[in-house]
Protein backbone atom coordinates (compact mmCIF):
# COMPACT_ATOMS: atom_id res chain seq x y z
CA UNK A 1 0.00 0.00 0.00
CA UNK A 2 1.35 3.81 -0.80
CA UNK A 3 1.19 6.43 1.15
CA UNK A 4 -1.75 8.75 -0.73
CA UNK A 5 -2.11 12.24 1.13
CA UNK A 6 -5.98 12.86 2.59
CA UNK A 7 -6.41 9.32 1.48
CA UNK A 8 -7.34 6.34 3.00
CA UNK A 9 -3.47 5.34 3.32
CA UNK A 10 -2.57 7.72 4.79
CA UNK A 11 -1.23 7.00 8.58
CA UNK A 12 -1.82 8.77 11.69
CA UNK A 13 1.54 8.41 14.07
CA UNK A 14 4.06 6.80 13.05
CA UNK A 15 4.27 5.34 9.53
CA UNK A 16 5.28 1.41 9.63
CA UNK A 17 8.85 1.63 7.62
CA UNK A 18 10.39 -0.69 4.90
CA UNK A 19 13.36 -1.52 4.83
CA UNK A 20 15.13 -0.90 1.44
CA UNK A 21 18.38 -3.10 2.08
CA UNK A 22 15.56 -5.95 2.66
CA UNK A 23 13.62 -5.35 -0.41
CA UNK A 24 17.45 -4.48 -2.91
CA UNK A 25 18.88 -7.87 -1.57
CA UNK A 26 16.41 -10.44 -3.13
CA UNK A 27 15.97 -12.18 -5.85
CA UNK A 28 12.67 -11.77 -6.30
CA UNK A 29 14.01 -7.53 -6.80
CA UNK A 30 16.80 -8.92 -9.03
CA UNK A 31 14.49 -10.34 -11.52
CA UNK A 32 11.79 -7.92 -11.44
CA UNK A 33 14.17 -4.96 -11.93
CA UNK A 34 15.64 -6.46 -14.64
CA UNK A 35 12.42 -6.61 -16.69
CA UNK A 36 11.21 -3.03 -15.66
CA UNK A 37 14.19 -2.39 -17.43
CA UNK A 38 13.11 -4.57 -20.42
CA UNK A 39 9.79 -3.05 -20.39
CA UNK A 40 11.07 0.11 -20.65
CA UNK A 41 13.19 -0.41 -23.71
CA UNK A 42 16.72 -0.51 -22.12
CA UNK A 43 15.87 3.46 -21.79
CA UNK A 44 15.91 5.77 -18.97
CA UNK A 45 12.29 6.94 -18.63
CA UNK A 46 14.02 10.46 -17.99
CA UNK A 47 16.62 11.36 -20.08
CA UNK A 48 16.51 8.52 -22.57
CA UNK A 49 20.43 7.21 -21.47
CA UNK A 50 20.99 3.67 -21.77
CA UNK A 51 19.36 2.44 -18.26
CA UNK A 52 21.54 0.89 -15.40
CA UNK A 53 18.84 0.87 -12.67
CA UNK A 54 15.24 0.57 -11.33
CA UNK A 55 13.80 3.33 -9.74
CA UNK A 56 10.50 3.88 -7.10
CA UNK A 57 8.44 6.58 -8.56
CA UNK A 58 7.08 6.45 -4.73
CA UNK A 59 10.35 5.89 -2.22
CA UNK A 60 10.41 2.68 -0.44
CA UNK A 61 10.76 5.04 2.70
CA UNK A 62 7.41 5.87 2.26
CA UNK A 63 5.62 2.70 1.28
CA UNK A 64 3.47 1.03 3.83
CA UNK A 65 3.54 -2.67 3.04
CA UNK A 66 6.76 -4.85 1.78
CA UNK A 67 4.61 -6.00 -1.11
CA UNK A 68 4.15 -2.22 -2.26
CA UNK A 69 8.33 -2.43 -3.18
CA UNK A 70 7.52 -4.89 -5.93
CA UNK A 71 4.41 -3.13 -7.59
CA UNK A 72 5.60 -2.53 -11.26
CA UNK A 73 3.23 0.52 -11.58
CA UNK A 74 5.92 2.01 -9.17
CA UNK A 75 8.57 1.41 -11.03
CA UNK A 76 10.31 2.85 -14.03
CA UNK A 77 14.12 2.10 -15.70
CA UNK A 78 16.31 4.60 -15.34
CA UNK A 79 20.37 5.58 -15.88
CA UNK A 80 22.63 6.10 -12.86
CA UNK A 81 22.52 9.61 -13.22
CA UNK A 82 19.41 10.80 -13.55
CA UNK A 83 18.73 7.80 -10.44
CA UNK A 84 21.45 9.55 -7.91
CA UNK A 85 20.07 13.15 -8.85
CA UNK A 86 16.46 11.74 -7.89
CA UNK A 87 17.23 10.17 -4.45
CA UNK A 88 20.12 12.98 -3.86
CA UNK A 89 17.71 15.88 -4.91
CA UNK A 90 14.01 14.73 -5.63
CA UNK A 91 13.00 18.42 -6.70
CA UNK A 92 15.55 18.28 -9.83
CA UNK A 93 14.04 15.59 -11.58
CA UNK A 94 9.97 15.26 -12.47
CA UNK A 95 8.86 12.38 -10.47
CA UNK A 96 6.75 11.63 -13.00
CA UNK A 97 7.67 12.13 -16.51
CA UNK A 98 5.56 11.90 -19.90
CA UNK A 99 6.64 8.25 -21.78
CA UNK A 100 8.40 9.07 -24.30
CA UNK A 101 9.21 6.94 -27.54
CA UNK A 102 12.71 6.09 -27.89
Amino acid sequence: MLLEAGGPGQYRGRVPHVDPAEVYRTQRWTELSRRIRLRDGGRCTICGDPATCTDHVVPVRLLTSFEAAFDPTNLRATCTLCNVQRVNHPERVDPFPLRREW
